[in-house]
C-alpha cells in the first residue's frame, strides 16, 4: 500500500521543517510513505524549501488559490501518483488506528481491505 501525505502551504518555508520531523518514515502495513507539498502561490520559497528538504512531490500554484483548491490539487496528483491511501499530518493518528484494525482511508471516504467486510460492524 502506498500513503501520500499531502501538506498545503502558504509562505511556510521557515516552518515546513516542524511538519516534516513530525511526519512517519514507516509504518506496519504500508509499503511506500511519499510526501507530497503543495505550495499555493507562496512568495517565500516554499516549493524550493520543500525539494530541499527531501519533500518527494511538489505542486506549485502561480497565486494563491485557496484551501480547498490546494487540497484538491493535491488529491489529484496523490491519485496520479498511484496512491493506496491520501492523508493531511493532522489525521494520520486516527487514520493509523484504523489501519490497524485492516481499514484503507482516502480522505473522507473508508473502503475495506480483502480481509474485512463492512458488515463487521462500524469503526470504533
Amino acid at each position: 500500500m502506498k500513503l501520500i501525505i499531502q501538506i498545503p502551504c502558504l509562505n511556510e518555508a521557515n516552518t515546513l521543517h516542524l511538519v516534516l520531523a513530525d511526519l512517519p518514515e514507516s509504518i506496519i502495513g504500508i509499503d511506500c510513505i511519499e510526501t507530497l507539498v503543495i505550495d499555493d502561490g507562496s512568495t517565500d520559497g516554499t516549493a524550493a524549501t520543500a525539494l530541499g528538504l527531501g519533500v518527494h512531490h511538489v505542486i506549485r500554484h502561480r497565486r494563491t488559490r485557496g484551501l480547498a483548491a490546494a487540497f484538491s490539487s493535491g488529491l489529484s496528483a496523490a491519485i496520479e501518483l498511484g496512491a493506496d491511501i491520501v492523508a493531511v499530518p493532522i489525521r494520520l493518528k486516527r487514520w493509523f488506528k484504523r489501519l490497524s484494525r485492516g481499514w484503507q482511508s482516502s480522505l473522507c471516504r473508508l473502503r475495506p481491505t480483502h480481509s474485512h467486510d463492512l458488515r463487521d460492524g462500524p469503526l470504533t
